[in-house]
């Protein structure tokens, strides 16, 4: 795993994750099923049929995003090499399950000869993509219309919530020594954040609206990333999420999709999106006090503080937006 962060671009990584580890995963699952004893285990029997399903269907994806990369002619040297080490590596580790044969001969590192660094800024691609800002962009022609306008804009809001997700992506792999439910809490918001940017990307869709040309909004991962990670789940978990169930916040945004827009999709969406963020402030009362080693009235205090560093980042940028 520590070879596989190492890749040194997308189709590397890809091959690493859809060509090797999760294939590998999903052989695993399929031989235990296939061998264990059938009435003692079907409680994981059931379980396994389950994730079986989901780890088809991302390989089937991952496939296909390979192949995409691999017909791109951005990567020409491919990423042969970098399957065979990772493959190498694993059967020395005896699969992925560890069951397999070994050999007494270690393999020697090939790329991680030092701990992998987290980028400190968003990157997005720029053949397909525009560039990244820490400002608010909405969509190319903003409407005249004065609620199609903010609808519009919400929308393009959700999108952007690709930078949050980046941010918990961070504060996953960067803090150690959590109790394991803590990252199956973080990997759960991780994961609403991703189905966030959906919503808005689906929305925009919807609605005819090329959102991949604009600009791109990286500020919550962009001024966040040189913090510590008990800092930035504090600022976003704490300072926006839980900031966010204060009316109007999220119960604004909702009725205002229902009522004033009377968009049937976005308001499903909104839904959605505030009962995730519910769950989401819980996440940040419940971690970040042991994140921080304080209670949850010093955690709010910061992000307090957090909250008003990042506001005048962002407005600054914004001013210089609007001013251009």
């Amino acid at each position: 795993m520590e070879e596989l962060i190492h890749a040194k671009n997308d189709l590397e990584l890809t091959a690493g994750i859809y060509g090797v580890i999760k294939p590998a995963l999903l052989a695993a699952y399929k031989k235990h099923m296939a061998a264990t004893q059938q009435i003692v285990d079907q409680p994981t029997i059931r379980m396994l049929r389950t994730m079986i399903l989901d780890l088809e269907d991302q390989l089937a994806w991952g496939g296909s995003m390979l192949r995409y990369l691999e017909e791109s002619g951005v990567y020409p040297e491919g990423a042969g090499e970098f399957r065979k080490n990772m493959t190498a590596f694993l059967a020395a580790a005896g699969g992925i399950d560890g069951l397999g044969e070994k050999e007494a001969a270690m393999p020697s590192r090939w790329r991680s000869h030092e701990p992998y660094r987290l980028p400190l800024k968003s990157v997005r691609d720029p053949r397909t993509m525009g560039p990244v800002t820490w400002a608010r962009t909405s969509v190319a022609q903003p409407p005249d219309d004065p609620v199609r306008r903010n609808l519009l804009a919400k929308m393009r809001v959700r999108q952007e919530e690709m930078t949050a997700a980046e941010l918990i992506a961070g504060v996953l792999f960067s803090q150690k020594n959590m109790p394991w439910e803590f990252y199956r809490d973080l990997a759960r918001h991780l994961w609403d954040e991703v189905r966030h940017a959906l919503f808005g990307q689906a929305a925009l869709e919807c609605e005819g609206e090329d959102w991949m040309k604009r600009p791109q909004y990286t500020s919550d991962y962009d001024i966040n990333a040189p913090k510590i990670p008990a800092a930035q789940y504090a600022w976003l978990a704490i300072g926006i999420e839980e900031g966010a169930m204060k009316r109007p916040g999220k119960a604004g945004e909702y009725e205002f999709c229902r009522d004033e827009a009377k968009h049937p999709l976005m308001t499903q969406f909104q839904d959605y999106d505030w009962a995730d963020e519910v769950v989401h402030a819980g996440f940040g009362r419940k971690w970040s006090p042991d994140l921080i080693g304080e209670d949850i009235g010093f955690v709010r205090e910061i992000a307090k503080k957090e909250l008003e560093h990042f506001w005048r980042e962002v407005h600054a940028a914004q001013r210089l937006w609007d001013g251009a």
